[in-house]
């Protein structure tokens, strides 16, 4: 958490700088993404915390059944987020997937 907050907060703040160095200013839309994207990541480390752990008792099939409904609830979210807000919808939908499977996993 130490590494990641800060560093979700600096690729936020530097992303207008960050898309047009690596890709070209053609893609100064996705800025909006990849700000939203990043804060999927703090979510992302905690569940592969959850995970390793419940590997490591001899959970793998919870760890299975959560994925499954991480999947599910994805795709649900993404289907109704991408008709109204297209790739930015996209995005959204991983964080919500990523931040509603953390406590479950807990």
């Amino acid at each position: 958490m130490i590494v990641v907050i800060p560093l979700s907060a600096a690729i936020t703040i530097l992303a207008p700088k960050i898309i047009p160095i690596c890709f070209g200013v053609q893609y100064t839309p996705s800025i909006i993404v990849l700000e939203i994207l990043i804060w999927a990541l703090i979510f992302l480390f905690l569940n592969t915390v959850a995970i390793n752990l419940l590997g490591s008792v001899n959970k793998q099939l919870t760890v299975v059944k959560i994925m499954s409904l991480g999947i599910g609830l994805n795709i649900i979210t993404n289907w109704i987020m991408i008709f109204k807000f297209s790739y930015v919808g996209a995005s959204v939908s991983t964080v919500i997937t990523e931040a509603v499977i953390l406590p479950i996993y807990y």
